[in-house]
């Protein structure tokens, strides 16, 4: 599993705590998102695999078959040739999609962690700013700063009374 996979599984987890039409909503719409990267990638490598079966037989005819081009194999060159370049021309916009599939992808996990953070605050309540300053926890990313100070927040509210 990439860590791309690992993060989105790991806010799919997340929203499973928030029970309203909004997380349902992005819960499918995220699940839709991967369904089409899978189908994408699936095409990718059957277009590769064509296209090297394509390579396959045009270097066959070239090494092996006398007068290739021109001779009794004219036709296996011409379907050789077509099936590379359909290929090659299909990989390239598979490429472009996947590239959309991704963006896609990666703005739903940034909705994903908006309502984590709505979730939070309203179960935790505003966190502490000065836990959200850059230089207080240096480790970390930013996006895991508001988490951590949340954490925190929720550490002191849990703690007894002294006294």
């Amino acid at each position: 599993m990439s860590e791309h996979q690992k993060e989105t599984a790991f806010l799919r987890n997340v929203i499973a705590f928030d029970d309203s039409g909004e997380r349902h909503k992005l819960e499918q719409k995220i699940g839709e998102a991967q369904r089409d990267e899978r189908c994408v990638k699936r095409t990718a490598w059957l277009m590769a695999f064509l296209g090297g079966l394509g390579l396959a037989g045009l270097a066959y005819g070239t090494l092996f078959a006398e007068r290739f081009p021109y001779g009794d194999s004219w036709l296996a060159f011409k379907i050789s040739c077509t099936v590379g370049l359909a290929a090659l021309i299909s990989l390239v916009m598979l490429a472009c999609f996947l590239i959309g599939c991704r963006q896609k992808l990666n703005r739903l996990r940034e909705e994903c962690r908006r309502l984590i953070m709505k979730v939070l605050e309203s179960r935790l309540g505003q966190p502490h700013a000065s836990l959200l300053r850059e230089g207080s926890l240096p480790h970390l990313p930013r996006h895991l700063l508001v988490g951590q100070a949340a954490r925190r927040s929720a550490e002191v509210d849990i703690e007894p009374p002294i006294g």
